[in-house]
């Protein structure tokens, strides 16, 4: 008897977790858990480094409290096991303030310096998730007479090596952004103006959805362009997404 009692228990010990957490379908009211997410994983399931496992100097009950903790080059926590950990900031993936989740993006373009991090609220949430970033990109200018910086130019500076043979400067481009709750890749849409989104790219989002993609289509080109965020919305209304509570 006492191999089957031993395998009665093993059942049950598997059964625990179930037992503790379930899936609820997401909807606008759903509580996310205030924290840093390390992964995107961790969003998944809720679970990011809570605030008090946080080791900082800083006030913990100031609005901008995880604002500040990210703005510096890494960050003390205690883990699960109440033991000290040290992460850099460039390789935190977001966090979560007052229910709402920020991800983290190099603002400059080709950069991993920690001090380029910026972090952008997602929009909406769904399979495709929608959120704008800020990048600053490198233009390149040749030399014309009378020419006048683009309006966006940050600072306009020569490259040494090719002296009077143009003009670099740094610009401010909106990039509109997708997160894919499938996998956690991030998506670019279009660069500036959302009517800019490629029907073709818009087509491979909503491929696994054969009825909602013969609809879009079966639109003009034109059409297809002024109509992609309403699509967007409807493939994940169409689509839902789970997120683990405790029981």
């Amino acid at each position: 008897m006492k191999p089957l009692f031993t395998f009665f228990v093993f059942l049950f010990s598997l059964s625990l977790p179930a037992l503790a957490q379930q899936k609820v379908e997401y909807t606008s009211d759903f509580v996310f858990k205030d924290g840093i997410y390390l992964s995107f994983q961790d969003v998944q399931n809720n679970n990011p480094i809570a605030i008090t496992h946080i080791l900082s100097s800083f006030d913990i009950r100031a609005t901008d409290y995880l604002w500040q903790v990210l703005n510096t080059d890494s960050i003390l926590y205690y883990d699960n096991l109440f033991e000290e950990r040290k992460v850099p900031v460039n390789m935190i993936w977001g966090f979560c303030s007052n229910n709402k989740i920020h991800v983290g993006i190099n603002t400059v373009e080709r950069s991993n310096s920690w001090e380029d991090r910026d972090w952008f609220p997602l929009i909406t949430i769904g399979v495709y998730s929608y959120f704008t970033a800020i990048i600053s990109v490198t233009r390149f200018m040749p030399p014309m007479p009378g020419a006048m910086m683009p309006s966006g130019g940050i600072s306009m500076f020569n490259d040494p090596m090719f002296d009077g043979q143009g003009n670099y400067y740094q610009e401010s481009v909106p990039i509109q952004m997708l997160l894919d709750f499938s996998n956690g890749d991030f998506i670019q849409l279009a660069t500036g103006d959302l009517n800019s989104i490629s029907p073709r790219l818009m087509a491979g989002l909503l491929q696994t959805d054969q009825a909602l993609l013969r609809e879009y289509l079966d639109k003009s080109s034109r059409d297809q362009k002024q109509t992609s965020m309403f699509y967007i919305r409807k493939f994940n209304q169409r689509n839902l997404i789970y997120f683990p509570v405790s029981k």
